[in-house]
């Protein structure tokens, strides 16, 4: 049997060079459809050739490197908007997108600059010698001048909530109180206050016990390293028990050569109580059917100012039970309006005070030496002070007023607050191998504890809401000591006005570092 094949043969022919015709078409068509991009790469501050940067097109694997001279060229790199994109270590990452023809050289030239690289953290708090944070045994933190932005009045109160496992407590609202900082746990139930305080040590300088952090600016520091628990004994001793906080202060060894930096800055303020403290202001005593008088023990209708007064009796609880009984402290409340007027002892009491800061400082480096010198006016009143005493005052207390006294001269109760100057000088340089680095401080604080000394607060508690406590006694021109004939405490306007209590402090610290290598 004959069967023509050369029929078939001709349309398989046919087939192939059709495929042959499709896959030029297809799969050689993007071979032709690409260009290159070229250009140099160079330091954006120095104009310098950059080599070794790393050149590539994002997402491809098309890249190279700078040559010596800056100089890259990327073959085959399809045709339309390319981004390509420079790399190197020190420098920002650049990108730059481009149009690339077929068959053509596109080019992208990149002026990278430099960044700063982080590295490890180094450690001289707590060990002998630097050490870096990651080989340390135990836990430091280290918080720069970035980490607190914000300034506060003093060093102590800047360290709160900035590490963990600190407690920085404020016990009173006193101005010129430093903050309780605790690093670790209670050891004993006898261990309080101080003797549960970390170790301060401030550029290098141990400070005493009797040293305060409210004395030191925040302004000044420029780091801080804390480290909590007994590991900070491996370098201070029993000591540093309860820890250490070594705070470093700034210096002009940051700054760019040859150049010269003036801070200044001022600061205003008001400080003011939150909210109100609640007082009773009702009464449990006895008082006639209009509820105009008060019944004393000796049946006589009175005034409240005159209970317990020479040539009066004394107050006579309501028996609310039982009204006809003798009234008991279980049988009288204290839910009896005052017929006249009340008063707000603690509105009185409290005024907003002013706050002030004033800091300046110059930095300075030039050749090898540099230099930091600040100055710190800080001075804040407090909330403490009787404003409205001055409108009662007599004859002879205006007198005083007239002559230019002070507010404890004339007899205005009136806490002066706390008022501090620092002046400090950091000075670094180097003569030959030898490096110096020396550090000055000077601080002198007056800080008023009257109303802490005479236990105003607590005090004004006692006082009813229906006495004035501004009242002048004419006798001296001071508000009246017994002004509540109720109350067993004397009146806290007479002691705020009446006593001085001041806390004067006078620091003076230095230190001098020499390295000879």
């Amino acid at each position: 049997m004959l069967f023509d094949l050369s029929g078939r043969r001709k349309r398989a022919g046919a087939l192939a060079a059709t495929a042959v015709s499709a896959w030029l078409f297809i799969g050689a068509a993007p071979l032709l459809a690409q260009g290159a991009v070229s250009g140099t790469v160079t330091d954006a501050e120095s104009m310098a050739p950059v080599a070794g940067a790393q050149v590539f097109v994002a997402g491809t694997v098309i890249g190279t490197l700078s040559g010596p001279e800056g100089t890259y060229r990327l073959e085959g790199v399809p045709a339309g908007e390319q981004t390509v994109t420079v790399r190197l270590i020190g420098y920002r990452e650049a990108s730059q997108t481009v149009t690339v023809q077929s068959g053509q050289v596109a080019t992208a030239d990149f002026a990278v600059e430099q960044t700063a690289l982080r590295i490890q953290d180094i450690v001289v708090t707590g060990v002998v010698g630097e050490t870096p944070q990651v080989k340390l045994p135990f836990t430091v933190e280290r918080l720069s001048a970035q980490d607190i932005p914000v300034p506060a009045a003093d060093a102590s109160t800047l360290l709160a909530g900035k590490a963990a496992g600190m407690q920085v407590v404020s016990g009173s609202g006193q101005p010129g109180q430093a903050a309780g900082i605790l690093l670790r746990g209670p050891t004993s139930i006898n261990s309080s206050g101080r003797s549960m305080q970390p170790l301060i040590v401030i550029d290098g300088v141990i400070q005493s016990e009797s040293a305060t952090l409210a004395d030191v600016g925040a302004l000044d520091i420029d780091h801080v390293e804390i480290v909590k628990g007994a590991a900070a004994a491996s370098l201070y001793g029993s000591r540093a028990q309860n820890g250490v906080i070594q705070i470093t202060t700034k210096r002009g060894t940051t700054l760019q050569e040859n150049s010269l930096n003036i801070l200044a800055r001022g600061e205003y303020g008001l400080g003011q109580l939150v909210g109100d403290v609640g007082l009773v202001r009702s009464h449990p005593y006895t008082m006639n059917a209009s509820g105009s008088k008060f019944i004393d023990s000796e049946g006589n209708e009175i005034d409240f100012r005159d209970l317990n007064r020479q040539g009066f009796g004394s107050a006579v609880l309501y028996n609310q039970i039982n009204p006809g009984d003798p009234g008991t402290p279980t049988t009288a409340f204290a839910n009896q309006a005052f017929p006249n007027e009340l008063f707000d002892h603690m509105d009185t009491f409290f005024d907003p005070g002013e706050t002030f800061d004033l800091y300046g400082a110059v930095t300075g480096r030039f050749g090898e030496s540099s230099f930091r010198v600040s100055f710190d006016q800080f001075r804040e009143s407090g909330v403490v002070s009787c404003a409205v005493c001055i409108d009662n005052l007599g004859d002879l207390n205006a007198d005083r007023v007239a002559q230019g006294l002070s507010a404890f001269e004339v007899g205005l109760p009136h806490d002066e607050g706390y008022q501090r100057q620092n002046v400090r000088l950091n000075v670094d340089t180097r003569f030959g191998d030898l490096d110096i680095a020396a550090s000055g401080f000077y601080s002198r604080a007056d800080q008023d504890d009257k109303a802490v000394s005479t236990g105003a607060f607590s005090r004004l508690t006692f006082m009813s809401p229906a006495i004035d406590l501004t009242m002048i006694d004419p006798s001296d021109g001071y508000p009246d000591i017994n002004a509540d004939p109720q109350s067993i405490e004397e009146n806290p306007l007479y002691l705020l006005a009446t006593n001085d209590s001041r806390d004067k402090r006078t620091r003076t610290m230095g230190s001098i570092d020499l390295n000879y290598s």
